[in-house]
C-alpha cells in the first residue's frame, strides 16, 4: 500500500536559528516499511518558512490563525475574497512533488508542534486540497500527545479529515492501512476515531506502545544541512573571531537528526504525565548503534536524542556508550538524563561517546519538594552530578518548574539559593509553569498528594484556539486540600515562575533560558572539544548576543494573529488604517 506521511506547516515561533527534521515521520515510516508498505515523507514546515512565505508576500496567511474561517470554508459557508484566499493557500501548501503522486492514504502528524489555530486550520485545509487531488485516499491525523476528546472535536470541525489516531503510532496506523485497503471486515481499529457520515465512531481498543526504529531514507534532509558559513551568518555580525572559526571548519555541512530508544521513564515523579506503568521494551544497544550508523551514512554529524532520559536503565546506557565508542561513531549528541542512575564513571563514558549537552530534570532545589514529587534524589547528589559533568566539559541544562503543588515561599527560596550557589556549573535553563496532567500520579491519585481535582464541566475542555497560555487553560484544575484554591494557585504559579526567571537573569542571562542553539553548540564542540569548555562558553556568549531565528518573519511581524484579531485587522485595512 502507498502511504504518504506529512509534517504540516505551522506558525509556532522557534527561537532556534535552525530547525530539526521531525522524528515522527521516520518512526512511522520505519514501522510501515517493515510491513511491506511503500512510504513517502513530505516535510512541509521547513519549505513553508524558507520558500512559500518569502515567495508569496502578498498572501495573507494569517487567516489560518482565525478560529472559524477555515472551518466555515470547508463546510461551504465562507464566500468571497476570504474563500478565494483560503483556496489559494491550500494550493500553495500542497504544491510539492511528494504530494502530487498517487497514494492510498495520507497521514498528517501533529507531533512536535504547539497546538494552535494556525496549525490545526492548516491541517484541515491541506487535507481538503489533497482529497481534491486524490479523492480515494482518506486523510488521517494523529499523534499520541493529543487527547481523544480533542481529536473528536477536530473531526467535527474539519470534515476533510476521515480518521484520527490518538495513541500507539506505527502499529495503530498499520491497522488503519489494512482497514482502508481491505474494508471494515479486515479487523478492528486501535485507538482510532472514524468519520461515518455525520457520526464519529470511536474504536477504543488499545495495545501497549511499540517502539519503532526510525527510517530516514527518503526524508528531504538537504534543507536541514548547515554549513559553517550559514551557521555563523545567523549570529552576532560584529565579533572579531568569525573568520578564524570559518578557517577551522571543514568543507562539509552539519546535520543533526533526532532519535529515540526509550518511550517511558522508570521514575515515579508525581508531576509527570508520562505514564511509565507499561513501558515499551527498548531495542538492544547493537540495534541502536546500527540505526545511528545508517543516519551517519545519510550525512548526520550529530544526534538530538529525545528520550525521557538517556540513562533510564544504567546498564543499558553504559552498554550503549561502550558500543558507540568501540564502533567509532564520532557523532556528537545531547539528551535528557536523570540524577538517580548517574555517577562519574557513566558521565565519563557519555562524554567519550560524544555527549556535548545533557538536560537534567531537576524541577526544584527544595529538599522537601524533591521528596514530595518523588524525584528520588536530593540537592547534594544533584550538585555533585552537575559539578562532575561541568568538569568533564559537558554543557549542563537544567529544567525547573514554578509553582508545584504545596510549594511555599521557603521552597522557592531554597531553589533560588541553589541556582545562585551552582551557577558556575549550569549553562542553560528551562523554566516551566506547573501544569497538572490527568495521566500523572497527581492526576491519578490526587488525595495522596493533598490535592482535590475540579472536574471540568461539559464543553469546557482545553481551548486550542485561544492564545492565552496559563494553567487556567492547559492544566487540570485543582485545589490544595490544606492550602490554595486553584485561583490562588494560578497566581502563585505565575509568581514562582517569574522569580525563577529573574534569578536566572541575575546569575546568568535571559539568553540562557530556553535557548539551546544546538547547531552552534555542536559546531563549537567539534572544533574545540570538551577540554575547552571555558573557551566555548565565552565564544557562545558573544555569538548569541544577537541572532536570527529560522522563522524570523513571524518574530518580526507586528501583527501575530490570535483569536478575533483577523477580523479587526481586516476591518482596519478596509478603512485604510492598516
Amino acid at each position: 500500500m502507498k502511504i504518504t506521511l506529512i509534517y504540516p506547516p505551522s506558525d509556532c515561533l522557534n527561537c532556534e536559528c535552525f530547525n530539526l527534521p521531525n522524528l515522527s515521520l521516520p518512526v512511522l515510516a520505519g514501522h510501515l516499511r517493515g510491513l511491506g508498505h511503500e512510504v513517502r515523507m513530505a516535510d512541509l514546515d521547513d519549505p513553508f518558512h524558507r520558500a512559500v512565505r518569502p515567495a508569496n508576500p502578498g498572501v495573507d496567511f494569517s487567516i489560518l490563525a482565525h478560529p472559524d474561517k477555515t472551518s466555515a470554508f470547508l463546510k461551504g459557508r465562507l464566500k468571497g475574497p476570504e474563500a478565494a484566499l483560503l483556496k489559494r493557500i491550500a494550493g500553495l501548501l500542497a504544491d510539492t512533488p511528494a504530494l502530487k503522486e498517487k497514494t492510498d492514504l495520507y497521514g498528517l502528524t501533529l507531533a512536535g508542534f504547539k497546538m494552535n489555530a494556525f496549525l490545526l486550520n492548516a491541517v484541515g485545509l491541506l487535507a481538503w486540497r489533497l482529497k481534491q487531488l486524490n479523492p480515494a485516499a482518506p486523510a488521517v491525523v494523529g499523534y499520541s500527545g493529543v487527547s481523544r476528546e480533542v481529536y473528536h472535536g477536530l473531526l467535527e470541525k474539519y470534515h476533510s479529515l476521515d480518521f484520527a489516531v490518538y495513541s500507539g503510532g506505527g502499529p495503530h496506523l498499520a491497522r488503519l492501512a489494512d482497514y482502508v485497503r481491505k474494508g471494515p471486515g479486515s479487523g478492528g481499529l486501535l485507538s482510532t476515531l472514524e468519520r461515518r457520515g455525520r457520526k464519529i465512531i470511536d474504536h477504543a481498543a488499545h495495545i501497549p506502545d511499540e517502539l519503532s526504529r526510525p527510517d530516514y531514507a527518503g526524508y528531504p534532509l538537504e534543507g536541514y544541512k548547515v554549513s559553517a558559513e550559514q551557521l555563523l551568518a545567523r549570529y552576532s555580525p560584529d565579533v572579531p573571531f568569525k573568520a578564524d572559526l570559518l578557517k577551522r571548519a571543514g568543507p562539509g555541512k552539519q546535520l543533526v537528526l533526532m532519535y529515540r530508544f526509550e518511550t517511558t521513564c522508570r521514575g515515579r515523579c508525581a508531576f509527570c504525565g508520562n505514564d511509565g506503568r507499561s513501558p515499551a521494551a527498548p531495542p538492544d544497544a547493537a540495534q541502536v548503534v546500527e540505526d545511528l550508523e545508517r543516519m551517519k551514512a545519510l550525512g548526520a554529524t550529530g544526534v538530538y536524542f529525545i528520550n525521557p532520559n538517556f540513562n533510564n536503565r544504567y546498564a543499558f546506557a553504559d552498554e550503549l556508550c561502550g558500543k558507540m565508542i568501540k564502533r567509532g561513531l564520532d557523532l556528537l549528541w545531547c539528551d535528557c538524563v536523570n540524577f538517580r542512575e548517574l555517577d562519574k564513571p557513566l558521565l565519563r563514558k557519555m562524554r567519550a561517546a560524544g555527549a556535548v549537552k545533557l538536560t537534567f530534570g531537576m524541577e526544584t532545589g527544595s529538599p522537601r519538594m524533591l521528596r514530595y514529587i518523588r524525584k528520588g534524589v536530593l540537592p547534594p547528589k544533584i550538585e555533585e552530578c552537575l559539578k562532575i559533568s561541568h568538569e568533564l566539559g559537558i554543557w549542563n541544562h537544567i529544567e525547573l518548574i514554578g509553582g508545584l503543588p504545596t510549594e511555599t515561599e521557603a521552597d522557592i527560596g531554597e531553589t533560588v539559593s541553589f541556582l545562585r550557589r551552582n551557577a558556575a556549573h549550569i549553562d542553560a535553563y528551562s523554566i516551566n509553569p506547573f501544569f497538572l496532567y490527568s495521566t500523572s500520579p497527581f492526576g491519578r491519585e490526587p488525595k495522596k498528594f493533598g490535592l482535590r481535582l475540579r472536574r471540568a464541566a461539559p464543553g469546557t475542555e482545553m481551548d486550542l484556539f485561544s492564545a492565552v497560555e496559563t494553567p487556567n487553560n492547559f492544566s487540570e484544575k485543582f485545589d490544595e486540600i490544606s492550602g490554595l484554591t486553584f485561583e490562588q494557585k494560578d497566581a502563585q504559579i505565575r509568581r514562582s515562575t517569574r522569580i525563577l526567571a529573574e534569578t536566572v537573569k541575575e546569575v546568568a542571562s535571559e539568553r540562557a533560558i530556553d535557548f539551546e542553539h544546538i547547531h552552534l553548540l555542536m559546531y563549537l564542540y567539534s572544533i574545540f572539544g570538551h577540554g575547552r569548555k571555558d573557551l566555548i562558553r565565552r565564544i557562545f556568549g558573544l555569538l548569541t548576543r544577537r541572532f536570527k531565528p529560522y522563522n524570523l518573519d513571524e518574530f518580526l511581524s507586528s501583527v501575530h494573529f490570535r483569536k478575533h484579531d483577523y477580523d479587526r485587522v481586516l476591518k482596519a485595512k478596509k478603512e485604510g488604517r492598516g
